[in-house]
């Protein structure tokens, strides 16, 4: 069996164990990409696939329901739902062309193909030096470091270890555990681990299922239903002393804390929370303007912390 259809394997079984709080549109990896996609990406790329890529394409074509802040990984063609690949190459051209029009990144971009994105600061692709290679190796920006801070992944099969890591780790943070699986192979002992790979082990494709009808919205633990408590109270603070302005429109406060949210999850302690909700917000698309200093915003929030604690 190989390594790739072993990461698959663990990256559904994380994207399923994930509470999405009940978000309409969530990360699913899509179907496999047909025979025709592949040759024609093929003829697009001017050279074969690589070979850990093509492997993974031919399991799934890339990602859908992605939103910002959430990793995903790139396919050959259109996403369904959720963002898509091409708005945040466009995204990266832009702020790299307004730091320096002469930036290395532009002209990485405007070639190379994206391979993944968390939609937000950072992008990954096929770096175009390394093509000529069997395995290139995939480059990693992000809008807050130097071009060649962040080092290379060597192949494919290394970013999409990346990528699984980053799910497992938020299991992790919303209580559920992927610590004793250690370095699980064939056999490890998780059971939704070995029904994943059981079935990309089939030797044919099923056939495609009727759509699901629309599921409830699930019910969130305790734990879950207090965070959301906090990052509401902290948005109805900072809103009720004028020190945020948020973009008129549908769902805005709602997208906030979802994103409020998810940033509690990835922090470990009150004063991260506090430092990662500032940053969040202060380049948040739904935010119109930040008003007041660090210090004024960070007051208010941990008094939000205080209220719900209590």
């Amino acid at each position: 069996m190989s390594e790739i259809i072993h990461l698959v394997a663990r990256l559904k079984v994380a994207i399923d164990a994930i509470d999405w709080l009940g978000r309409d549109v969530y990360p699913k990896l899509r179907g496999p990409a047909s025979a025709d996609e592949l040759k024609a990406f093929e003829a697009r790329l001017g050279r074969k696939i690589p070979p850990s890529y093509r492997e993974f394409l031919r399991m799934h074509n890339g990602m859908d329901g992605l939103e910002q802040y959430d990793w995903g990984i790139a396919g050959i063609s259109e996403v369904d739902r959720g963002e898509t690949f091409e708005d945040v190459l466009s995204g990266h051209q832009y702020v790299y062309k307004a730091k320096d029009a002469r930036h290395p990144a532009l002209a990485d971009l405007k070639s190379a193909h994206v391979v993944g994105s968390d939609f937000d600061y950072q992008i990954a692709y096929f770096a175009p030096e390394t093509m000529e290679e069997l395995e290139p190796a995939i480059r990693r920006l992000s809008t807050d470091q130097e071009y060649d801070e962040l080092p290379l992944f060597e192949h494919f099969e290394q970013f999409l270890e990346f990528v699984v890591s980053i799910y497992e780790d938020l299991v992790d943070l919303q209580g559920g555990s992927f610590d004793d699986m250690g370095d699980v192979g064939v056999g490890g002992g998780d059971e939704d681990l070995l029904k994943e790979l059981a079935n990309l082990l089939k030797a044919e494709r099923q056939p495609e299922p009727e759509p699901e009808p629309a599921k409830p919205a699930p019910k969130l633990s305790p734990e879950m239903e207090l965070a959301s408590k906090l990052c509401r109270r902290v948005l109805e603070l900072l809103v009720k002393a004028e020190l945020i302005e948020v973009v008129e429109g549908p769902g805005m406060i709602d997208s906030l804390e979802d994103l409020m949210l998810r940033k509690l999850l990835r922090s470990k302690s009150q004063p991260e929370t506090v430092k990662n909700w500032i940053d969040a917000l202060s380049k948040a698309r739904e935010v119109e303007e930040l008003y007041g200093t660090d210090e004024e915003l960070a007051k208010l929030m941990n008094k939000a912390f205080d209220e719900v604690s209590q």
